[in-house]
């Protein structure tokens, strides 16, 4: 754990991150930011989870564990191949066959140094060439990969100046740190009416960085719910120590992994019940670079 993480007590632990920092009209950087989520692909992941899912109903709970249920993920298998399974339905394929994807995202990876020069304080370099891998968990067996973000989409000086800001927040805690790296994660999630889109499959988690964004919110249209909301465990034991609606621009940062402290956001739903509903966020995953 990182030592400096100790210090935060339930008061201080959480940080508000605006894009009113970074100067300028707000509107404007949020539409720029907007156009970058507009070719963003499909994440199929989470489709595949919701049918295997149902599957498992069908079939029983071991269905996701096994050999199926990773190369189902990867993309090798598909849910035809179940057909083959006396227990498993035309009817069972086509209420699978309906579940749509409703969940878009693109990663990129960055490393910040800090620079000595006031203008910017930290140089900013994209790793290209990477492939953001998530590991199985039990909600998505098997590794996970996903399409990269745009270059031009991570080069904009809204983009970049994000960057910063959140560089600036977590060297404040100790002024020692020289080097970061960052995940970015661009999420859009949509939900028809009736339906209902999953910020959080997972439940209350953590992800395993030093310091993280769970989400800054860049449009919410027609939208309800997408509530963020921040734990504290103790012996097992979750209390809420936030919880928030976040308008677009603005979003949270907190200290992560080996701390007690945790996350979720509630489900998002159409708020008038007859037009399709968006929320469209980034999130940053943040690491002390020690050399």
């Amino acid at each position: 754990m990182y030592s400096a993480i100790r210090s935060f007590d339930n008061s201080s632990v959480l940080q508000n991150v605006s894009l009113t920092e970074l100067g300028g009209d707000i509107k404007r950087t949020l539409q720029n930011l907007n156009i970058s989520f507009e070719n963003t692909d499909w994440d199929l992941y989470e489709q595949r989870s919701r049918q295997l899912a149902v599957a498992r109903r069908i079939l029983g709970a071991d269905l996701a564990e096994g050999e199926f249920g990773q190369d189902f993920m990867r993309g090798v298998q598909t849910i035809g191949s179940l057909l083959e399974n006396s227990s498993f339905t035309e009817e069972n394929y086509n209420e699978i066959l309906a579940i749509r994807p409703r969940r878009k995202r693109a990663i990129a990876d960055f490393h910040l140094r800090k620079s000595g020069v006031a203008s910017q304080p930290w140089t900013i370099d994209r790793l290209m060439n990477q492939s953001f891998k998530q590991a199985q968990s039990r909600f998505f067996p098997g590794e996970r990969k996903f399409a990269a973000m745009s270059e031009w989409a991570t080069a904009t000086s809204e983009f970049c100046g994000l960057l910063q800001l959140i560089a600036r927040r977590v060297a404040q805690i100790d002024s020692s740190i020289q080097q970061l790296a960052m995940t970015c994660h661009q999420v859009t999630l949509l939900a028809e009416p009736g339906d209902t889109g999953d910020g959080s499959p997972e439940g209350i988690h953590q992800d395993g960085a030093d310091f993280i964004v769970p989400a800054l919110v860049v449009l919410r249209e027609n939208t309800a719910g997408g509530v963020s909301r921040l734990y504290q465990r103790v012996d097992g034991i979750f209390t809420t120590l936030n919880e928030e609606t976040l308008m677009p621009g603005y979003g949270w940062l907190h200290p992560d992994r080996g701390t007690d402290f945790w996350h979720d956001v509630s489900s998002i739903v159409s708020a008038d019940g007859t037009h399709a509903c968006l929320r469209r966020s980034l999130g940053f995953d943040v690491n002390i670079v020690r050399t």
